[in-house]
């Protein structure tokens, strides 16, 4: 399955893309910061969520993570 998750660098949202990793997803990781993730499924896209979203086709899941202060 593809996984969109928002907030991959760090906390909770990375906790989740390893896990969803660790099951054999395709993740595609947004967030702010650098990749802290090195994983052959994983793609990250560095970007502020507050702006529009890159089209990305055929997401099966999405797991609105990232937090704005």
């Amino acid at each position: 399955m593809k996984t969109l998750i928002t907030g991959t660098s760090q906390g909770i949202g990375k906790a989740i893309a390893e896990l969803f990793l660790g099951k054999g997803h395709t993740v595609i990781g947004i967030d702010r910061q650098t990749a802290s993730i090195s994983h052959d499924n994983y793609t990250h896209i560095i970007m502020d969520i507050r702006g529009e979203l890159p089209d990305i086709e055929d997401i099966d899941i999405l797991i609105n993570n990232a937090g704005t202060q």
